[in-house]
């Protein structure tokens, strides 16, 4: 990834974010007298959204990268909930954001409303090279799912669920801090140290052109302890540093994640045609250092 390809993911993202409604609930007086001694921000909200176009243009060689009729949305149009969400500043950990209910299931129908975003049509320098899709993200994680999972990589795993229960919503946020104080020089080193818990599952991930699909489905995220599915860690460090006669360089470090990514299906075709199933387990890239930077 060079400069130029980080920029359009920072715009993008930034472009994504004011997407997100929140539909905040009125205090009156006598519930704002109790939250006297209270500190930070709960927040719940229903997310649906889209975005026209963006479009990237590297002003040395004319070369255009595009994304456009971006969606963002639950199933079938619809709104998605997102509940729970906790933002602190914490005199430890820094800044700590915390997420408890990523979209819903319906247990009889066993349908999800939840997290779908899709990217209408990508281009590179005018030409369409396809439609990307994400089907269904949510953080709740059924019983049938695990089944599944234990029969496709015999495995034991379980799901500590209330009795009765279809499944279980794996909580998650991220801790954004500075670096701690350098012994010697009394002062931060400066850049950022992020970490994130994560869990969940995403019906499907799909690569459209001309009316020919590959993709990925039945995906789980998550951690065990024993056998007993929990949230996955991750760890990520950022720094802007200089990197000689090449300038200033964003400096990715330190990437870890404890975890597993279960793939039930991998696909050319037709989805239910499937090439098998793959697990990935304990990325650790501690050692390995990314300077990115202009040229």
């Amino acid at each position: 990834m060079n400069a130029k390809a980080s920029l359009v993911t920072l715009f993008s993202a930034c472009a994504i974010a004011p997407l997100c409604q929140a539909d905040l609930q009125s205090i009156n007086d006598q519930q704002l007298s109790q939250l006297t001694g209270q500190a930070g921000v709960s927040i719940d909200m229903s997310v649906e959204g889209s975005i026209d176009k963006i479009l990237y243009v590297d002003t040395d060689d004319a070369g255009r990268l595009g994304l456009k009729d971006i969606r963002i949305s639950g199933a079938n149009g619809e709104a998605v909930s997102i509940e729970g969400m906790t933002i602190d500043v914490h005199g430890e950990d820094g800044v700590r954001i915390d997420y408890g209910k990523v979209g819903t299931y319906n247990a009889e129908t066993k349908e999800y409303n939840a997290l779908n975003i899709k990217i209408g049509d990508v281009t590179i320098n005018n030409t369409t090279i396809g439609t990307l899709k994400v089907e269904n993200y949510t953080n709740f994680i059924t019983n049938y799912s695990v089944a599944m999972m234990n029969l496709f990589f015999d495995t034991e795993l379980t799901l500590n669920t209330d009795e009765g229960a279809a499944g279980k919503y794996i909580h998650g946020g991220l801790i954004i801090q500075g670096r701690p104080m350098n012994a010697e020089s009394g002062v931060s080193d400066g850049g950022i140290i992020i970490d994130a818990k994560s869990g969940g599952f995403i019906e499907r991930v799909a690569w459209i052109d001309n009316g020919n699909e590959m993709g990925i489905s039945s995906v789980g995220i998550f951690d065990t302890d024993g056998n007993e599915i929990i949230a996955m860690n991750h760890h990520l460090e950022l720094d802007l540093v200089d990197h000689g006669d090449k300038g200033t360089a964003l400096q990715i470090s330190g990437v870890k994640m404890d975890g597993h990514i279960a793939i039930g299906t991998m696909y050319l075709g037709d989805p239910m045609n499937s090439l098998g199933s793959l697990m990935i387990s304990g990325i650790n890239m501690e050692e390995t250092t990314l300077k990115v930077y202009a040229h």
